[in-house]
This record gives structure tokens, sequence and C-alpha cells, in this order.
């Protein structure tokens, strides 16, 4: 059985990326890194935030390759995860994964921060996937049906997870970048650092920027 993991490297312009991959063939899984790049990178997450979603995505698909689901003929057909599939997958969801590999893991659960994030991440994912799907229906009904396929998702997560802000590093958006860049140009009447330190405090932010950090 081939193993699905997230692989990262570097652009030229040195930019800090990550994909899932399958790790026997190295090819990419389309729609996980159509999503990751549409949904989380264009919304400048930082780099350890692609990461993590991209690994509760890559243990989504061991899950469905475990089970042998073809889980877009399943939405085409509007075959959504059955109730005992869902009980299975949100069981894997809370396993101890080790170094990436398909059956590689400990007796040990996850903590239920680990396993909240990772149960709405697949939520999102699993409701994005089955818009872009189903976009041609339209009707509804099919709409009625995703989201109660996905509500029965979200319905296990841990509960009293309050104290829990699952937006783990939370990225400033694009406006907000924009902002704060303008702020911290050279010479900028609402610069708060003197002359002298601006043009190396403004380099220090766009390289914090870069590497995602």
């Amino acid at each position: 059985m081939c193993s699905i993991c997230v692989d990262s490297f570097m652009f030229e312009n040195g930019e800090r990326y990550c994909h899932v991959v399958n790790k026997d063939t190295g090819e990419p899984l389309y729609y996980p890194n159509l999503y990751i790049t549409t949904q989380v990178r264009n919304r400048s997450e930082s780099i350890s935030t692609m990461k993590v979603i991209a690994g509760s995505i890559s243990l989504l698909y061991r899950f469905f390759m475990r089970k042998n689901i073809n889980i877009d003929e399943r939405i085409q057909k509007k075959l959504f995860l059955a109730p005992h599939e869902i009980e299975d997958l949100i069981e894997f969801t809370s396993l101890n994964f080790r170094d990436g590999g398909d059956g590689n893991f400990r007796i040990l659960n996850v903590k239920k921060p680990t396993k909240y994030f990772r149960i709405t991440t697949v939520a999102n994912y699993l409701e994005w996937l089955c818009k872009i799907l189903l976009s041609h229906a339209g009707q509804e009904n099919t709409i009625k049906e995703v989201m109660a396929f996905i509500n029965n998702i979200k319905r296990k997560r841990p509960r009293n997870n309050d104290k829990y802000n699952m937006e783990i590093e939370k990225s400033l958006d694009k406006a907000q970048l924009d902002s704060l860049f303008s702020i911290l140009s050279p010479g900028g009447n609402l610069n708060p650092f003197k002359e002298k330190v601006q043009k190396r405090n403004n380099l220090i932010f766009l390289l914090l920027h870069c590497f995602g950090l």
C-alpha cells in the first residue's frame, strides 16, 4: 500500500511551500494541492499553518487508501461517507502517527486540540471538494445533502473546546500586510522606527514574511 505524505520545498524566489504527494511515486495529489494553493496559500497563511493543514489532509487520504475509498467517485455519485465510515475516520484522526508512515502509529491517541483541528480541517476540505465536484448540480437538495454530511463529521469533534484556539498561527491577510508594509516603508510618516534603522527593519519584516515566520 502506498503512502501519502507532505513534502516541503522552496521556490527559486525563496518562498517556502509544501504539497501532498504519493510517497511511492512522488506524484502530487491534485485536489488536496489545489485546496492548499487556493484556500490556504492564497490567504497568506504561514508555512507552518500550511504544513499542519496539509498533514491533516494527507491523513484523510491515507484513511481513504486503507479503506479503498475513491472519494471523488463517491462524491460525484452523492454516495457520501456512511455513519460507520465516519466513525472509522474519526478514530483514525485520533492516532498518533510517527514519521508520516502509512502503518506507523502509536497506540496512544493525540490530544484533544490536535484531534479537533484534524477533524475541522478534514470537514472543511471535504465541504470544498463536494462543492468542486458537484458544482454542476446546483440543486438546493444537493447542498442540503452535502451540509448534512459535513455536519455529521463536525459533530464528532471533541467537546468543551472553547478554550482551544484552533486557528493556529493566524497570519495577516493581504490587506493587513499591505497596511503593515506601508507603515514600515522607509521615510513614511507613520514609521515608528528611527530613520537610520528604517530600511533595516523593513527588510527584516520582509524576510520574516517571505519565510513564513
